[in-house]
């Protein structure tokens, strides 16, 4: 951490950056250490491939998060929540070769691309890493980056309910909660804002629930017509909260028709017996051991006979 720090203080301008397929704890993280790096007097730029998910856009801040285009004029880069440099998609065509990057994230498996890295795989998000650099520097923590911390933490572990959640990471919420944070219009404003369309989408999708031949494994599709009109709300995680909870399922795949062609993305989730990390890797993927996910080259039918396979073979 003392090197990170080091770092942040040395140059006078950066650009943050996280991985693709934005969540709580990717948005939470940027757009706080970029609220840092501003309170230490440095120029900052956010960007990401992906637009802000509609159920964050009530986080404060989150119109910073731009789309990557030409001429960024930066110092170095912060990458957070990133478990290898190619999760961040298509911003890596806006980062010079020579460009410092510093890395802080809590994957594991991180394959240290950073010129500085700070991996901490105990930690319960990387929020709660960003949480410990505003301590470390003391720097005071208000209500607005409270909030986004908050968001962070509780979107990566479950609200609380993941194996991730530790005493540290309740002391640490206990703080935030005391910045006047409404922690129940949060959950309301992340997880019970379902419009009725989207409720439509959802239970198309649960429609294609199927098993492999062990009940171990359930999997479904997600097709470009099951997502066609608003697509700023990403669905997934009530689609893989449902699937997860059912009685002798230990692996859920998410199979997703993408935007461009001949690729699915995957998303991957167990109950905690298997490490889907490792399973997401063997398709150049990766995340944590309960979450994961991965791009798959292929039609739909294609992307569900290889990872099926491999899955059985894991399991």
């Amino acid at each position: 951490m003392n090197r990170i720090i080091k770092e942040l203080k040395k140059h006078k301008s950066y650009l943050v950056v996280s991985h693709v397929n934005l969540e709580g704890d990717a948005i939470g993280s940027s757009l706080a250490i970029a609220l840092l790096l501003k309170r230490l007097g440095k120029k900052v730029i956010v960007i990401n491939e992906d637009n802000v998910p509609a159920q964050y856009s009530f986080m404060p801040f989150s119109k910073l998060i731009k789309k990557p285009k030409k001429n960024l004029l930066f110092d170095a880069v912060v990458a957070v929540d990133c478990s290898d440099i190619g999760r961040i998609g298509r911003c890596i065509e806006y980062i010079p070769k020579n460009k410092v990057i510093i890395n802080i994230d809590h994957h594991f498996g991180n394959d240290n691309f950073g010129k500085v890295n700070w991996i901490e795989p105990k930690a319960s998000s990387c929020s709660e890493m960003i949480y410990q650099l505003f301590k470390k520097m003391s720097v005071p923590i208000d209500n607005k980056t409270a909030y986004l911390l908050y968001v962070g933490i509780m979107t990566d572990t479950g609200s609380f309910k993941y194996a991730n959640t530790t005493s540290f990471t309740h002391r640490v919420v206990a703080e935030l909660i005391d910045k006047n944070l409404d922690i129940h219009e949060i959950y309301k404003d992340v997880y019970q804002n379902v419009s009725t369309d989207n409720a439509k989408k959802i239970i198309s999708v649960l429609n294609t629930l199927r098993f492999d031949k062990t009940g171990k494994i359930a999997y479904l599709e997600q097709k470009r017509k099951d997502i066609a009109g608003d697509t700023s709300t990403d669905l997934s995680e009530y689609i893989l909260d449902f699937a997860r909870s059912l009685r002798g399922v230990e692996v859920v795949l998410l199979f997703k028709e993408s935007e461009e062609n001949n690729k699915i993305r995957v998303n991957l989730r167990s109950k905690s017996r298997y490490d889907v990390n490792r399973l997401a890797k063997i398709f150049c993927g990766g995340g944590h051991r309960t979450a994961s996910g991965c791009t798959i080259k292929g039609d739909i039918r294609e992307a569900e006979r290889k990872l099926i396979a491999a899955a059985r073979k894991f399991i």
